[in-house]
Formats: structure tokens, sequence, C-alpha cells
């Protein structure tokens, strides 16, 4: 169920250790799933492990650590949140830090995780991840409070893709496209739209029709083609 813990699990030592620890026992709990799209399988981690390293140091070097209370990683069957003490620094929305602003509240701290390259450059953490879910339905969310901090990761297997294979294959994209024009398909239209036969765009429809793309109403020939939902 969405509402129960799928694992939590306590972390002490250093904070170059509770970062390790984290990690690895993040990636231990990050399956592996797998996908059939046309001929084609795609296989997909829970969460991209980039996205997973951008969280931890996220929540490590900003938190206020003036509050005694645990930084808390807990995750559910449909997404992971990353909840650290210490809100926005002042005069900063949730909106600044997805175009890059960034404006550590540990800046020696900061500088080490620089220095020892577990971060790149200040203000990209954020955008990096978001670039992983450009191709999802559900998107990383922030909750700041006064005192809190969340960052939410939606688990990419439970969360319908959009345009993942289409992103690949351009032909994919141009029948999206006209679906979102016209609202509906047929093998006549996909011919037409690609330039190629009736038996390769019956193929193309096919693949897309496996991926989850497109649904197909009605029965043999005459039936055409929608966007899920």
């Amino acid at each position: 169920m969405k509402g129960e813990f799928k694992t939590r699990k306590e972390i002490e030592g250093s904070v170059l250790r509770q970062m390790r620890s984290a990690f690895e026992f993040l990636s231990l709990s990050n399956a592996l799933a797998a996908t059939i799209s046309g001929l084609d399988r795609i296989e997909r981690y829970d969460y991209p492990e980039t996205a997973l390293r951008e969280a931890i140091l996220n929540a490590i070097i900003h938190r206020d650590y003036g509050f005694s209370g645990s930084t808390i990683v807990n995750i559910y069957d449909d997404r992971a949140e990353f909840i650290s003490l210490g809100g926005l620094m002042p005069g900063l929305r949730k909106e600044d830090l997805f175009v890059g602003v960034s404006q550590p509240r540990n800046e020696k701290l900061a500088n080490v995780f620089y220095r020892l390259k577990h971060i790149e450059a200040y203000g990209t953490g954020l955008r990096l991840i978001m670039q992983h879910y450009e191709d999802f339905e559900a998107k990383p969310e922030i909750t700041a409070t006064h005192g809190a901090f969340m960052l939410m990761l939606p688990n990419m297997n439970y969360s319908r893709p959009l345009l993942v294979p289409a992103r690949v294959n351009p032909r994919y994209r141009a029948v999206l496209d006209y679906l979102r024009a016209h609202g509906s398909v047929t093998n006549a239209d996909v011919q037409r739209i690609l330039s190629v036969r009736q038996t390769r765009a019956y193929a193309i429809i096919r693949e897309m029709t496996a991926a989850g793309l497109i649904v197909k109403h009605g029965r043999g020939n005459a039936g055409e083609y929608t966007l899920p939902g």
C-alpha cells in the first residue's frame, strides 16, 4: 500500500559514513524491473542512482545541525522521501531550487564534499534529478516548512512512462504528436504520417500498443487508436 513503509533503517557515525552507508542500503533496496517494448527488453531501476546520491547529499549538506533530530529516509512502494531538519534558507522559494539557485546552509561542509568530488557544482543536484524524470508522469516534489525540508522521488517502476520509447524512436513521436492534435489515429493515418507501407505501419502500431503508448478501439483493420486514459 502507498501509505505503508517498505523499509526503514537507522544509520549512525560520521557524516561521510552516514552518506556511504545510506547510499549502499538504498542501492540494495533499489529493485530492477524489466518490461518488453516490441522486440526490446527495457530494464529500469526503481530510482536512478544519480537521483539517490543527490537526494542523500542534499539532505546532509543543507540540513540544520542545530537540531539534534535524525535525517530520515522513508521508502514506500511508490516513492522515497528524504527528510532533513531546517527549512529553506531565508529569501529562497522552492521554485528557485529547480533553476540552479544554491545557498548552502553549511558552506564548510559543502566545500569538503566538493573537494572530495561528491558534488560537481553548487545548485546542479535538483536539476540533475529532474532530468531523470522528464519522461515520467510523476515528478520529484519538494515540501518545505519552517523547520523541515522533504524531497520526494517517485518510483520509476510504479509511475507510468510518458515518452521513453518515443524519445528513442522519432516515428513513435510523430504518431503521438498527431494523436495529441487529432485525438485518434488509424493505420491509414500512420502510413501517411510516416510515409510507410501498410505492413510497416501495423508493426509500428503493435510496438506502440505493447509499450502502452496507445490503446486500440474496435476490431480488425477498421480499428483506431488513442492515447491511454
